[in-house]
């Protein structure tokens, strides 16, 4: 999910980018990513999604899962 928001990124500063290449050293795999237009229009309704949480004053309600403190944004939620 990160890498197709960093091609919009990318895309938004003017540089073509139609695939990319994930690489997970530790289990020693290479994957190709490929944007579609269905992941771009996706994405940009994220984006808008992301842009009207910030805009709020009111925080969204924090939702309690198990697998949250394992979470890298742990302390955004939480403290």
């Amino acid at each position: 999910m990160a890498s197709e928001v960093l091609y919009l990124f990318f895309e938004k500063k003017g540089i073509d980018i139609e695939k990319g290449i994930i690489d997970y050293p530790e289990i020693r795999e290479r994957k190709e990513v490929i944007l579609s237009k269905e992941d771009e229009v996706y994405l940009e309704e994220i984006l808008k999604d992301i842009e009207r949480i910030c805009q709020n004053e009111i925080s969204p309600e924090v939702i309690n899962n198990k697998i949250c403190k394992k979470c890298a944004y742990y302390e955004y939620c939480y403290i």
